[in-house]
């Protein structure tokens, strides 16, 4: 059974869900801390704080203080794709195993996935797309 890259190996919760953030405050792929703020309900220091963490685990890149921006780096893509996939996974269990419709799910997927480890997300997976690639409906 093969477990996904370890995404809370060496990512918080909370830094998980900063990211999720950026991607939702992203204009022109540029986030700024105020709009990362926004999106959280969190004050725009605080943001700052989180996104220079973010930076200094090679996620993000400063595009300056001219700017005032940040960008997703290579490397901060590649996780927003796994926590998406995550997500992804979860919505799928939750309405086909547990019915929720499709607006609860995103909302507790949301909630829930900063806290589901690869483990569990390889196990939610095979559940609910037993022999076919991951994140993918079977075709009929």
């Amino acid at each position: 059974m093969p477990v996904v890259p370890e995404l809370d190996a060496h990512l918080s919760p909370t830094m998980q869900r900063y990211l999720m953030a950026i991607v939702a405050a992203q204009r022109d792929a540029v986030v700024t801390a105020t709009g990362v703020a926004r999106a959280l309900g969190c004050s725009t220091p605080t943001s700052l704080e989180m996104l220079r963490r973010l930076e200094a685990n090679g996620l993000l890149v400063a595009e300056g203080v001219r700017r005032g921006g940040w960008r997703l780096t290579p490397e901060g893509q590649r996780e927003i794709a796994a926590l998406r996939r995550r997500q992804s996974v979860l919505e799928r269990f939750l309405r086909t195993e547990l019915g929720f419709d499709v607006e609860e799910a995103a909302e507790e997927a949301e909630r829930l996935g900063p806290s589901v480890s690869a483990r569990l997300e390889s196990r939610l997976r095979d559940t609910v797309w037993p022999a076919t690639r991951p994140c993918r409906e079977p075709r009929e």
